[in-house]
């Protein structure tokens, strides 16, 4: 069985192994059996494109980009927070765009 090395951060995956058809043999008691793929990939970094944004006023709205460092094959949220030290602003639920 050949297992790729990827990249992609994701959860273990497991293959179920069974055995049939014997030819001059029997089937013994140890049959199925499990294979288990351990990811070892990194959990990507979350952060934002840029240390600094600015936007005039009339604009309406300001457009912040967050980034990942890399693909994760599991849905990624973050926490955020924004405020000018009076007052603050928080939310949850950010996604890869197409996610």
């Amino acid at each position: 069985m050949t297992v790729v090395n990827d990249t992609l951060d994701e959860g273990n995956e497991t293959v179920t192994l069974t055995l049939s058809n014997p030819v001059n043999a029997s089937l013994g008691a140890t049959n199925p059996a499990t294979l288990t793929i351990v990811d070892d990939d990194a959990p990507p970094a979350v952060q934002f494109s840029s240390a600094a944004y600015s936007v005039g006023e009339a604009a309406g709205t300001a457009t912040i980009t967050v980034t990942l460092s890399a693909p994760s094959g599991r849905a990624v949220t973050v926490d955020y927070a924004a405020g000018d030290g009076r007052r603050s602003r928080r939310g949850t639920t950010w996604r890869r765009a197409g996610r």
